[in-house]
């Protein structure tokens, strides 16, 4: 009897805890909810007095309708603002990007880069660029996404299919575009995750702003202290393969008067992963094996920077000075794989508007020149002596705009003199229509010439010293459509012929091999859609259809599916300071081959986020991805991880 009266007190006890728990949970809630009102209230009257990311308790993690924007007017533009950025969550932008109409994202293993296709070309160096640099590749072909963090960047702008002759990318389908953080104010922002494989990463980053200057700084790192696996596990291969990065961002900008102005960049990358050794099967596919003496480092700076001068009050002039360096130090089963690559880099343009009779008519001529110098050095086990080589590139362009009423026409030509490759001449053409303001056409066609960087050439093992470059025309049709306040609609069509297109396959041994397809083509539609069900209710589909083919010999081009995309939807409930978020990623079967003997099958996973706003500066968070633990590989014979969780928390002031 006394132990039962024990036992009943007991749960009395507990019954009565749980209670209080609960009411302290709900009071909680309700205070932070509140200080949400009050700070509601005080931003409506005095605006000054928070930053522009902490505005509402909404954190949209969705970027905007693809479609031609103000810079872009006759592209198809896929615009991540900062504040979509880090309301993402996500760790680097590979996330961001995965699904994204006309790209193809294949990631390894964590820190060993990412396939980023756009529209089936991948242009490995030059697809990418960080205010405006072309960004070296760690791994030719691969980008290095994994170890960017995305709270060091303002924006990121994927445009697809022909660009302006003045931008410096020589890519062919099309480019991403990384705009480093502005301070448009005073502000300090912490960020700490934790979760699977021993991952453990965090950021701090601060911006001073004061009458005629700006500076903003990032420094991130990043640590899988347990690492996930290289080689399959279920292969015999045990060993998990650590990663550690750390990068640094410095952006400043100066405005002595409204005619002068100097901004630039410093960005720092060092990383680390130790891997495995590629090997073959006693069948003969590729294949990797566990070992210890297998890692890969590589220690990447960029920086530039960028005067401008209004000349007069239609023409202004701007000069962009920049150096990247690239160095590569990895080993494969100890014995040592070294690169060494760098690049010179100016860029001088000129902008003269010429305002029409009427507000609505008004041209503008962008003219320009650029030089270019590469140089690089590999040396490894495999040669008897290091291997060094140069290669400068002189470039001049112009562009015409016109604006006629509901009209925007554009017409570039750039003519490139390249010390190896000689000569040629690009051009680009576009023209956007605005029918009515809920409905545009846009059209743009141009070609394409991008040599192989020294890095493709040159680096040991990957590098192809045979490779061509590639070249080719493209061109695309789209409209965007707005049938109602609250959904947006764009549906693009594309179709490019390229020679000797630049591909990435998969092959025992090396694991990762370059080459070229002598006569490819790539066709298309990409498709997104934006639907906002209420003030707490958003959804959206991002759809592309591609057939990329070697024309010679009927095969797909590797590692690109021919359906992908994402669809997510994301509820803000009003009454409470969450966010809730579900995605679905999902892509057809691929070949990892360019003989077509290699399949990956077809995937779908799910992802979800919940984010709670304690404070308008305070947020906390969980992220799931691949919650249905599907592991089937992005890679033939490579490790891809189940279900993952982490965990984190954002802190703004």
């Amino acid at each position: 009897m006394d132990i039962l009266k024990v036992s009943s007190s007991m749960n009395h006890k507990f019954m009565n805890l749980n209670r209080i728990c609960c009411i302290r949970f709900i009071l909680w809630i309700s205070f932070s909810q509140n200080i949400w009102d009050v700070r509601a209230e005080e931003i409506s009257q005095d605006p000054q007095n928070l930053p522009e990311l902490t505005v509402s308790t909404t954190r949209l993690s969705f970027s905007s309708t693809p479609g031609t924007t103000a810079d872009n007017p006759v592209n198809s533009t896929t615009f991540f603002q900062r504040r979509e950025i880090e309301g993402s969550y996500q760790r680097n932008p590979n996330e961001l990007l995965r699904g994204t109409p006309g790209l193809s994202v294949y990631e390894g293993p964590n820190g060993l880069g990412s396939v980023v296709d756009i529209r089936g070309a991948n242009a490995g160096h030059g697809m990418v660029t960080l205010d405006g640099v072309p960004i070296p590749t760690t791994i030719p072909g691969l980008t290095w996404f994994n170890s960017m963090p995305v709270e060091s960047l303002e924006s990121i702008t994927v445009i697809r299919g022909t660009d302006h002759a003045y931008h410096a990318n020589q890519a062919l389908g099309g480019s991403i575009q990384l705009q480093s953080k502005t301070a448009w104010e005073n502000y300090t922002f912490g960020h700490l995750e934790g979760g699977s494989y021993g991952a453990l990463s965090g950021t701090l980053s601060g911006g001073l702003r004061g009458d005629h200057a700006q500076a903003a700084g990032t420094l991130s790192r990043i640590h899988y202290l347990d690492g996930d696996y290289h080689a399959l596990p279920d292969r015999g291969n045990p060993e998990r393969d650590p990663f550690r990065g750390t990068a640094g961002l410095l952006h400043y900008g100066l405005e002595r008067s409204n005619r002068f102005t100097l901004d630039g960049t410093l960005f720092y990358k060092d990383a680390r992963l130790e891997a495995d050794l590629p090997s073959i099967t006693l069948t003969g596919l590729p294949d990797f094996i566990d070992d210890p003496d297998t890692h890969l480092g590589e220690n990447l700076w960029l920086t530039q920077h960028t005067a401008g001068i209004e000349i007069t009050d239609t023409w202004s002039s701007r000069m962009q000075i920049a150096l990247t360096e690239n160095k590569i130090d990895a080993a494969s089963a100890g014995l040592p794989v070294n690169f060494l690559g760098r690049m010179q880099f100016i860029n001088w343009r000129n902008t003269h508007r010429i305002p029409g009779p009427e507000r609505s008519n008004s041209w503008s001529l962008t003219w320009g020149g650029e030089a270019r110098h590469e140089a690089g050095k590999a040396d490894s086990f495999l040669m008897t002596f290091p291997v060094k080589d140069e290669k400068a590139t002189i470039s001049g362009f112009a562009e015409i705009a016109a604006d006629f009423y509901n009209w925007h026409h554009e017409l570039g030509v750039r003519i490139e003199r390249h010390d190896d490759f000689g000569d040629h001449m690009i051009f680009n053409a576009g023209t956007r229509w605005q029918i009515i303001p809920t409905l545009v056409l846009h059209a743009s066609a141009g070609n394409g010439f991008r040599p192989p960087s020294l890095g493709e050439l040159l680096a040991p093992v990957i590098g192809n010293p045979a490779l061509k470059p590639e070249q080719g025309v493209q061109g695309d049709i789209g409209v965007e459509w707005s049938p109602l306040e609250n959904l947006e609609l764009s549906l693009a069509g594309f179709y490019g012929r390229y020679d000797d297109l630049v591909f990435v396959e998969i092959v025992p041994l090396v694991f990762y091999n370059l080459d070229n397809i002598s006569n490819a083509r790539t066709r298309g539609v990409e498709a997104a859609a934006r639907y906002d069900i209420s003030h707490e209710w958003h959804t959206g589909l991002d759809l592309t259809f591609l057939d990329a083919c070697d024309l010679d010999t009927g095969r797909d081009v590797p590692l690109l599916p021919d359906f992908s995309g994402q669809w997510w939807g994301q509820w803000d409930p009003g009454f409470i300071p969450i966010s809730f978020r579900l995605t679905t990623y999902f892509r057809s079967r691929y070949w990892n081959d360019a003989a077509n003997d290699l399949p990956s099958k077809e995937v779908i996973r799910f992802n979800t986020l919940l984010s709670y706003h304690v404070t308008p500066d305070f947020d906390m968070y969980v992220r799931a991805e691949n919650i249905t633990d599907d592991d089937s590989s992005d890679a033939f014979a490579q490790f891809t991880a189940g279900a993952t969780v982490f965990a984190g928390i954002n802190i703004y002031y």
